[in-house]
C-alpha cells in the first residue's frame, strides 16, 4: 500500500510482518548487506486445531538512514523469506494443500519528536507452490513502504517500531479449492523484553514551495453488492497559482465482503482490491471548492467466494481489472471547505464523487461472478487529505490485539 506519511497529522507506515504455521517459521533476510536495517523478534501464535505455536520472525528493509523534512522519500522495500517447518508441511500436505497465498496484518508504531502513532498496515504473501517432498520449505515474501513526509515538529530521532501480527492464510488443493481447514487466521503476539526496533531514522531540514504530498483515506461503496472497502494511499503533485492540478495518486491494496443481492444474500465473497491509476489526477481549485478527475482502472488479485459461509470458489489474479478504466470525479461537498493553513497545500481537503463500475475481464473462472458482485453504476467513494486514517470517513481506529 502506497502512502504518505505526514507526521503530526498522520503516519501511515512501513513494515513487512510475515509468518507461516505450524512447528517454528523462520522469516530470513534475503540477501541482507551489513548496513540494511534488520530485527529479528519471537511471538507466541495461536493457531486453529493447535496450541500456541512459537515464532521466530526476521525482517529487512532498505530503509535510509537520514530523510530531509517536507520532501517525499522513496517507498522502502523489503525482502523476507520464510522457512516453513517439515512438521508444518506435513501437515498442509495431508490436509491436501498444493499452494499457500495470504495477507498478513503488521502492527508497528512510530515514536519521534512530536510523534507517536499505532498503525496497522496490511501485506500480502503472494500465492506460492508447496514442496513435493516432506521436509522444510521455504516461501518468499515481499513488500514495500508507503513513502514518508515528516513535518519540520518531526525533526531529530524516529524510531520504526515492530508489533503483533494477524495472519490471514489460504491452502488450496490441487483444484485450486481452500482445503478442509479453509481460510484461518492465526494471532501472534510479540514476545516481552525485547528490542523491537526496525530502524531509526534522522529527520533533518528540507524545502518547501508549491508541491505538496499528502496522505489519503477514506472509504468506497461498491453498489451492486453492499460493499465497503476502507482505503489508504498517497496524493503528490503541483498546485499552480491559478489553481490547476496535476497530481499522482495511489492506492493500497483494499480489501471487502461483497453480497449478492438475490439467493437471500446467502452468497458472499471477499475481495482484495486495487485502485491502480492509469494517468496523473487532473484537477483545479476555486476559492475553497476543489474538483478532481482520475482515470483508473481496478484490480482483483484475489476473490473468494463462500455459500452460508463455506468456501465455495477463489479466483482473481493479477491480470483480472476492468476491461476499460473507471472515471472518478471527485470534488468538495456543498458547504465544505479545508484550510491551507492547517499544515500545507490542499491540507484538510475532503472529497467525494460517483463512478460506474465496466465489466473485468481476465479473470478465469469466476469472471462471471466477479461482474456480479461488482459491475454498476452508482458506487461512491469518499477521500480525506491529510487526515489519519482514524479520523476518515468509513475508517475505525485501530486496537491493540
Amino acid at each position: 500500500m502506497k502512502s504518505v506519511i505526514r507526521p503530526g497529522r498522520l503516519i501511515s507506515t512501513c513494515v513487512l510482518s510475515a509468518a507461516f504455521w505450524g512447528g517454528i517459521a523462520t522469516l530470513a533476510p534475503a540477501h541482507a548487506e551489513d548496513d540494511t536495517p534488520s530485527l529479528m523478534l519471537e511471538y507466541t501464535c495461536v493457531f486453529p486445531l493447535l496450541e500456541e505455536q512459537p515464532l521466530t520472525v526476521a525482517i529487512t528493509a532498505e530503509i535510509p538512514d537520514t530523510v530531509p523534512v517536507g520532501e517525499l522519500t522513496e517507498a522502502f522495500r523489503i525482502n523476507a523469506e520464510a522457512l516453513v517447518s517439515g512438521q508444518a508441511g506435513n501437515a498442509l500436505d495431508f490436509l491436501g494443500s498444493r499452494t499457500l497465498s495470504g495477507t498478513v496484518q503488521a502492527q508497528a508504531r512510530i515514536d519521534g519528536p512530536a510523534l507517536t502513532l499505532d498503525l496497522s498496515v496490511p501485506m500480502t504473501v503472494p500465492e506460492q507452490a508447496m514442496p513435493g517432498a516432506p521436509g522444510d520449505f521455504q516461501i518468499d515474501a515481499q513488500g514495500e513502504t508507503p513513502p514518508l513526509i515528516f513535518e519540520q515538529q518531526n525533526a531529530g530521532e524516529v524510531a520504526i517500531r515492530v508489533e503483533h501480527l494477524v495472519m490471514t492464510l489460504r491452502p488450496l488443493d490441487a483444484q485450486g479449492a481452500l482445503t478442509g481447514i479453509g481460510e484461518f487466521e492465526a494471532e501472534c503476539l510479540l514476545e516481552p523484553d525485547q528490542d523491537n526496533v526496525l530502524h531509526t531514522l534522522i529527520v533533518g531540514e528540507g524545502s518547501a514551495g508549491g508541491e505538496f504530498a499528502l496522505p489519503i483515506s477514506g472509504q468506497t461503496l461498491i453498489r451492486a453488492a453492499d460493499g465497503t472497502a476502507a482505503l489508504q494511499g498517497q496524493i503528490s503533485g503541483v498546485l499552480e497559482d491559478d489553481g490547476a492540478l496535476a497530481a499522482d495518486m495511489h492506492f493500497a491494496p483494499a480489501h471487502t465482503r461483497l453480497h449478492m443481492r438475490w439467493l437471500l444474500r446467502l452468497l458472499t465473497a471477499d475481495a482484495e482490491l486495487l485502485f491502480e491509476p492509469v494517468a496523473q489526477t487532473q484537477g483545479h481549485l476555486d476559492g475553497e471548492t476543489l474538483t478532481t478527475e482520475t482515470l483508473m482502472h481496478v484490480r482483483v488479485p484475489a476473490i473468494s467466494v463462500r455459500m452460508l459461509g463455506l468456501p465455495l470458489l477463489s479466483g482473481g489474479g493479477e491480470t483480472c481489472r476492468t476491461a476499460t478504466p473507471i472515471t472518478l470525479h471527485l470534488a468538495t461537498p456543498s458547504g465544505g471547505a479545508f484550510d491551507v493553513e492547517a499544515g500545507g497545500v490542499l491540507e484538510g481537503v475532503y472529497l467525494e464523487g460517483t463512478y460506474d463500475m465496466p465489466t473485468f475481464e481476465n479473470c478465469g473462472g469466476l469472471e462471471s461472478f466477479i461482474n456480479l458482485f461488482m459491475t454498476g453504476t452508482g458506487n461512491r467513494m469518499a477521500l480525506a487529505m491529510g487526515l489519519a486514517p482514524s479520523l476518515a470517513p468509513g475508517a475505525t481506529e485501530r486496537t491493540q490485539p
